[in-house]
């Protein structure tokens, strides 16, 4: 699976509560009360989404505007190889919750 930082805050706040109600002994909620990727997206290509995004970039020129490069020191160390990680998490529980998110 590969996930950014929102999908991991999202997938984590889901897994929470089918956890919590696994060890309650509360019926797991449905899949469809749970956050699908989809809602981002919708959200993304609504007009409210397309004005945060342009609104995001804006920003971000500006301040990239303001960086001089030269104010900060040249760093005399390679990037980390990889420089993307990998990371494994081997559980019961969240298998037993990613099946639960994943159920109909």
């Amino acid at each position: 699976m590969a996930i950014d930082a929102w999908g991991l805050k999202r997938l984590m706040q889901d897994l929470e509560v089918v956890l919590r109600a696994l060890a309650t002994g509360d019926e797991p909620p449905s899949a469809e009360s749970l956050t699908h990727p989809s809602e981002r997206l919708d959200f993304e290509q609504s007009a409210a989404g397309v004005k945060r995004s342009q609104e995001s970039v804006r920003y971000w020129t500006q301040q990239l505007a303001l960086f001089r490069p030269a104010s900060c020191p040249e760093s005399g160390n390679a990037p980390e190889s990889p420089r993307f990680k990998e990371v494994w998490l081997k559980s019961k529980a969240v298998s037993v919750a990613a099946h639960c998110l994943a159920s109909p």
